[in-house]
C-alpha cells in the first residue's frame, strides 16, 4: 500500500515523500495516529495545499520533543525491583518502570517511546534509547538493583558510563 508521509518516520522517509507499507502497517498504526494519508491524487492535492501547515505542526511538535528530551539527557535512574541471589529478577523491567522512573526528572516520558534492545531480566546497569520524534532522542542508563544505594553504588562502578553516573549520583546524594 502507497502511503503519502505527514511527517519524517525513520525507515519510510520524509515529510511529503510517498513510501510503500505493508496493508497492516497502515491501517493499524500509521493512518489512525495521523501520520500518512493514502497516496492517492486527492490526498496529493491536500497535502500540497496544507504543505505548509503540516510542516509548522512537525517544528512545534519537534520542539516539544526536544524540550522533553533535555530533561532526562545524559541521566542516569535507578529502578529498584525483587531479585534472587544469583541476580535474577523475578519479574523483568518493563518499559512502564523505566517510564515511571524518568518522571522524577519532571519527564512525562510515554513507554512506547522507550526501546529496550534486550528484556531485562537481571541485575545490573543497562543502555536504554528514548526516542521522542523523528531524531529527537537520548540513551539514558538504568541501573536496576535491590535498593537505592546498591543502584547508586552500581552507577558509580559502570566505568562506561562514568559522566552519565557521576551527574546522577551526585544528584541524588544533594537531594536525600
Amino acid at each position: 500500500m502507497e502511503v503519502l508521509l505527514l511527517q519524517n518516520i525513520k525507515k519510510l522517509g520524509s515529510t511529503g515523500d510517498i513510501a510503500k507499507v505493508a496493508v497492516g502497517f497502515a491501517r493499524n498504526y500509521l493512518l489512525p495516529n495521523k501520520l500518512v494519508l493514502l497516496a492517492n491524487q486527492k490526498n496529493k492535492e491536500v497535502f500540497e495545499k496544507r504543505k505548509d501547515e503540516f510542516e509548522q505542526a512537525n517544528a512545534k511538535k519537534k520542539q516539544e520533543a526536544s524540550e522533553r528530551i533535555s530533561k532526562i539527557h545524559n541521566r542516569s535512574i535507578i529502578v529498584v525491583s525483587s531479585a534472587a541471589e544469583d541476580g535474577k529478577l523475578y519479574g523483568a523491567v518493563k518499559k512502564k518502570d523505566i517510564s515511571f522512573a524518568l518522571e522524577k526528572f519532571g519527564a512525562d516520558i510515554s513507554p512506547k517511546n522507550i526501546f529496550i534492545d534486550d528484556r531485562i531480566k537481571q541485575l545490573g546497569v543497562y543502555k536504554v534509547l528514548v526516542n521522542l520524534f523523528d531524531d529527537v532522542e537520548t540513551t539514558i542508563v538504568v541501573a536496576v538493583a535491590r535498593s537505592e544505594s546498591e543502584g547508586n553504588k552500581a552507577l558509580s562502578e559502570k566505568t562506561d558510563s562514568q559522566p552519565i553516573a557521576k551527574d546522577f549520583v551526585d544528584e541524588a546524594k544533594s537531594t536525600s
